[in-house]
């Protein structure tokens, strides 16, 4: 679930869908709704169990911490 294989492919695993979350974050952190919102728009088919998980993910990373009550990319 976390890499691509033959039975998910690359735009479903964690790896991808975290690397979306990092695009929508590089600017300027954004509220978890807000982030969860303009993924939405980038990737349709992205579920919120999806999402949740990739942001577990790159949060256990240290990718991503929250920064009050949004999320922030800890990362250059």
């Amino acid at each position: 679930m976390v890499l691509p294989d033959k039975h998910l492919p690359l735009n479903r695993s964690l790896l991808a869908v975290g690397g979306e979350i990092l695009r929508i974050l590089s600017d300027r952190p954004r509220s978890v709704s807000t982030t969860w919102e303009q993924l939405r728009l980038r990737d349709s088919k992205a579920s919120f169990e999806q999402f949740t998980l990739a942001a577990s993910f790159l949060f256990t990373l240290g990718a991503l911490e929250f920064e009050g009550d949004d999320l922030r990319k800890n990362m250059p």
